[in-house]
């Protein structure tokens, strides 16, 4: 391999490992903005969100990455991921290591589900500690093992965490708000007040959400692969929020850290592929933090990268590519 062309390589992999951290990610910004009238929504800093619930192929990913001979270990992956027709992802244990994970036909584009607040918690463990076989077990979390049944409840995120479950004031304003809208806030997270019509689907799984755009994926409308009522492809039901993200009306619902103070229970909003349950600004649960069911996955937030790190990240990317070709020059 040429210089010239390893150069290339190593500074395609710096690219990507910078993008990979910070992928569909949208900012929120409109720091210092009123509460709803409900006294949620309000949030003094800019942060950034998910644009898309978090995706079988991302979870897969992850699953992969931390727990490459699929022992398992933390619980991090549920069995009715592969047994309930709604669920997304294959367990393969004949596979090669890092390879015993996979996403079932048209189902690595649809929200993961089955996953318990932990297990969000240790997604975002694994992204703080930048990514690869990152630990899942501190970081923005100390879970230290903890797993469903053990009644160690959940722990309070840490202040430098780097990327979190929302608070639910975050994931409220994420959905919600917009400061040209006349009351500051919407009913529903596809920028409108009036109840969003139920999304179709392909035999893909991908939503048909019509003309107008104020579609969601609830009320069972998303009929494909067999199941009245299913999962659909992330994006594709109806319009988004202001600041850009989708599916806060429906597809899964989502946990959120409720003030992020430490709980044996945690906070669930947004609505559902059944039903309409939860889908407006007004409804907001709480579940023990090992629930999983086939309507419940997540999205995350991060800190909003300061302009001098993106640079940091950079130099330490050349930094690698200088390493290596000493190591070659070396070497012949």
């Amino acid at each position: 391999m040429t210089e010239n062309r390893c150069v290339a390589l190593l500074l395609i992999a710096v690219a990507c490992f910078t993008q990979a951290l910070r992928a569909e990610m949208v900012t929120v910004g409109n720091p210092g903005n009123a509460s709803d009238s409900n006294g949620f929504g309000a949030v003094s800093y800019t942060f950034r969100i998910s644009r898309y619930e978090f995706t079988n192929a991302e979870y897969v990913r992850f699953l992969n990455a931390v727990d490459p001979t699929g022992v398992n270990l933390y619980q991090i992956y549920s069995t009715e991921m592969t047994t309930n027709s709604r669920g997304g992802i294959l367990l393969n244990v004949n596979e090669s290591v890092g390879q015993k994970y996979s996403s079932k036909e048209n189902m690595g584009n649809k929200p993961v589900n089955f996953v318990g607040w932990r297990e969000a918690a240790r997604v975002a463990n694994w992204l703080h500690n930048g990514q690869g076989p990152g630990g899942t077990e501190t970081g923005a979390y100390a879970l230290n093992g903890s797993v469903a049944g053990d009644g160690l409840g959940a722990p309070a995120r840490s202040l430098d965490a780097l990327y979190w479950i929302p608070t639910e004031h975050e994931w409220y304003k994420a959905a919600y708000y917009n400061p040209e809208a006349q009351n500051g806030y919407f009913n529903f997270a596809t920028q409108s007040d009036a109840t969003p019509s139920a999304t179709l689907a392909d035999s893909n799984g991908n939503g048909i959400a019509g003309p107008l755009g104020n579609f969601a994926n609830l009320d069972d409308g998303a009929a494909w692969n067999g199941q009245i009522g299913n999962l659909t492809t992330v994006g594709t039901n109806g319009s988004s929020s202001y600041y850009g993200t989708y599916d806060q009306t429906g597809n899964v619902a989502e946990w959120n850290d409720r003030l992020g103070e430490a709980s044996v229970n945690k906070g669930v909003r947004g609505g559902d592929w059944s039903g309409f349950t939860g889908a407006s600004a007004g409804s907001r649960y709480q579940f023990a933090v090992g629930t999983e069911n086939s309507r419940l996955g997540f999205r995350l937030a991060s800190s909003v990268p300061e302009p001098g790190s993106l640079v940091l990240m950079s130099v330490a990317g050349f930094g690698f590519v200088f390493k290596r070709l000493r190591r070659m020059k070396k070497h012949r």
